[in-house]
């Protein structure tokens, strides 16, 4: 489903890590709705569009490129794939959403300040 929909070859990792469970989240004391961390397959189209809303006009070709599924409220973890990277490398990349005031203010912001790559995949991110 996400393959045809992002048009890109999914890590090794995301399909394991989906096929165990579809998301992870945590219900609070009284509330009926989950808080969902790794958002579940039917609801990463949605949050894809939510995140990329945020800086898709200034970096149009970058929003493109950056596939979240990790709900970091505000932020987000996803993968980064540009043209010259179709199939994705595994290591997550962070969309820190305190810094969205200046992609208004400067569209010609290096995106790099605003989502930048982490070290390692979901097991690293699940590992600290």
């Amino acid at each position: 489903m996400l393959e045809s929909l992002w048009g890109i070859e999914l890590p090794e990792e995301f399909v394991d890590f989906y096929s165990f469970s579809n998301g992870f989240g945590t219900r609070t004391e009284g509330d009926r709705s989950v808080g969902w961390l790794f958002v579940p397959i039917e609801s990463i189209p949605q949050f894809t569009k939510f995140q990329r809303d945020f800086f898709y006009g200034s970096n149009p070709r970058v929003a493109c490129s950056f596939f979240p599924f990790i709900n970091y409220t505000p932020d987000a973890y996803g993968y980064y794939s540009d043209e010259s990277n179709v199939k994705i490398n595994g290591k997550l990349w962070y969309y820190e959403d305190a810094l969205r005031c200046h992609l208004t203010l400067a569209p010609d912001y290096d995106w790099r300040y605003f989502l930048s790559e982490r070290k390692g995949g979901i097991e690293d991110y699940l590992q600290r």
